[in-house]
């Protein structure tokens, strides 16, 4: 008796064990499913990695991304095309020192309190230097990214390089004003000969003659002030040209305007009438 008690014990004590090995195994049996789990999604999530480094390698435009104190932990390709800079050159250190240029303190703080206090996107123009000292224009942006918690994860830079536009822009300026300088000199040398013509030292003019001068006068003065105009926006966008803003008569300039179309009106036979409101 005794000895059918002590293997039926140990019976009983081999199914406990048999059961916690079995339970064991089932556990380790779901954390391996699961770890496979985990692994079959790091590799879609590196596949999807892969294909969004492959995108922003192939896009022009610089692409940095950077942690919250600015320190580079990824660039794309243009970069290095850019600026002549590799990757290995830039990943690890603050973004932009290798290339940057001095630019006035005011603008690295509006800069840090855009992106880092209000936590907006930056948009500016900068200068910075290439690799090999020359120095190029780039228009950025810069976007903060958030975590769960809406704290600052990274930081993205999007840098393009403007010096050929710049460069293209400041040609089609100066050749406006060449071209503006050489169309001044005919309606300058027409203004003259009317003027002459009118002072009546070269002979008397009829009524109707003075009337015809004194339009010819009026619509080349108004060429001259055209040209001065073009002039004018070359100087504003080379930067060599200041103005002020005054008021002016609204009532004398469609005058002015009815003025230059009044032989036209004429031509065509047109009843025109102008009526102005008072001012108040």
């Amino acid at each position: 008796m005794k000895s059918n008690k002590i293997k039926l014990n140990e019976s009983k004590d081999s199914k406990k064990l048999v059961l916690h090995y079995a339970k064991t195994l089932a556990q380790y049996a779901n954390l391996l499913e699961d770890l496979n789990i985990e692994k079959s999604k790091y590799k879609f999530l590196a596949k999807d990695l892969e294909k969004f480094k492959l995108a922003l390698d192939n896009i022009s435009d610089n692409i940095i991304i950077t942690d919250p104190k600015a320190n580079v932990i990824y660039v794309n390709k243009a970069v290095e095309k850019t600026t002549g800079y590799k990757p290995k050159e830039v990943i690890g250190k603050k973004s932009g020192t290798l290339w940057k240029t001095p630019m006035p303190l005011a603008y690295y703080q509006k800069l840090w309190d855009i992106i880092k206090k209000q936590k907006k996107v930056f948009n500016g123009e900068v200068q910075n230097k290439r690799k090999n000292g020359e120095v190029y224009t780039a228009i950025i942006s810069i976007s903060p990214v958030f975590n769960e918690k809406g704290e600052i994860e990274f930081f993205v830079s999007v840098e393009r390089d403007i010096t050929k536009e710049k460069e293209i822009d400041r040609s089609k300026s100066e050749f406006i004003s060449l071209a503006s300088h050489q169309l001044k000199t005919p309606p300058t040398a027409i203004k003259l000969l009317t003027e002459r013509l009118l002072s009546d030292k070269i002979g008397t003019l009829t009524e109707k003659q003075k009337e015809y001068f004194n339009d010819i006068r009026s619509l080349n003065q108004r060429m001259i002030d055209l040209i001065n105009t073009l002039l004018n926006m070359s100087r504003i966008e080379l930067g060599l040209f200041s103005f002020q803003i005054d008021k002016k008569d609204a009532c004398m300039i469609m005058q002015d305007v009815v003025k230059e179309l009044e032989l036209i009106i004429k031509e065509k036979q047109l009843k025109f009438k102008m009526t102005f409101q008072k001012s108040m």
